[in-house]
C-alpha cells in the first residue's frame, strides 16, 4: 500500500481522508485502520484512472444490485463530495466498485450484530453463514477436545468476521 500512495498526489490524498472521515459517520460503524487505508488508495488509484480516461466496466446485473444496498448510498455521497472537490466525473460503474469496497470492508465492533434487534433476529438474517459457522465450530470441538457450543461470543464473532470476508469475494 505504501508503494501505492506514494503513486497518488499527496494533496488528494488529505482531499480523499477528509471525505472518507465524513462519510464514515453514515456507515454506522467504523471501519478498521487497514479498511480506512485501503479505501483511500482505492480511491486514489480511481482518481487516477478517471484522470487518465481508463474506464472500468461493471455487470449491469451487479450494479443494480449493490445500487440497493446501504453502501451505495455512502460511495455516491464518497464520490459526489470528490467529484465537486478534485473536479472530475465519477461515473456509476466505480461507485460500484466503492460500494463493493464498502461492502468488503472490515469494521470494529461487530457492527453486523448490532445491525438487528436480538440474536435470533442476528441468526436469521445470516442463516447460511451461521448454518456454515455452527458446522465449524463442531469441527473446532472435535479437534479441541473443549465444548464450544454455547458461546454465543464465538458464534458472532465468527459469522461478523466472515461477513465481510464473503462480501469482498
Amino acid at each position: 500500500k505504501n508503494r501505492l500512495i506514494n503513486m497518488i498526489d499527496k494533496e488528494i490524498l488529505k482531499e480523499i481522508e477528509m471525505i472518507i472521515h465524513d462519510a464514515e459517520g453514515g456507515l454506522e460503524y467504523k471501519l478498521t485502520d487497514s479498511s480506512y487505508t485501503g479505501l483511500i488508495v482505492h480511491l486514489g488509484l480511481a482518481i487516477q484512472r478517471i484522470k487518465n480516461n481508463e474506464k472500468i466496466t461493471m455487470q449491469d446485473d451487479i450494479l443494480t444490485e449493490l445500487i440497493q444496498s446501504n453502501e451505495y448510498e455512502i460511495a455516491e455521497k464518497i464520490a459526489n463530495q470528490i467529484s465537486k472537490s478534485i473536479d472530475i466525473d465519477i461515473p456509476n460503474d466505480e461507485i460500484g466498485y466503492i460500494t463493493m469496497h464498502l461492502k468488503g470492508s472490515k469494521m470494529r465492533n461487530g457492527a453486523y450484530k448490532n445491525d438487528f434487534k436480538n440474536m435470533d433476529e442476528f441468526i436469521i438474517g445470516n442463516f447460511e453463514l451461521t448454518k456454515l459457522v455452527n458446522q465449524m465450530i463442531k469441527i473446532a470441538e472435535h479437534e479441541s477436545g473443549y465444548s464450544l457450543k454455547h458461546n454465543e461470543n464465538l458464534l458472532v464473532g465468527l459469522v461478523s468476521h466472515l461477513r465481510p470476508s464473503i462480501d469482498r469475494l
